[in-house]
């Protein structure tokens, strides 16, 4: 019937709207996870330097 085909259809709408918003949270959860570790990496990078730096004019 037309109120089943309806539903179904609204059923179908609400659940591609969830999968897009799904897809979209884990996409911006990579990205964050990325950038995390990119800052944690140039962290590391800067903590090395400082220890070379301290070491070079202790000596």
């Amino acid at each position: 019937t037309d109120v089943s085909k309806s539903v179904s259809q609204s059923i179908s709408l609400n659940w591609s709207l969830f999968e897009g918003g799904r897809q979209f949270f884990d996409l911006g959860t990579s990205r964050a996870s990325a950038r995390a570790a990119d800052l944690a990496a140039a962290a590391g990078l800067v903590q090395l330097e400082s220890q070379l730096e301290q070491s070079y004019f202790e000596a």
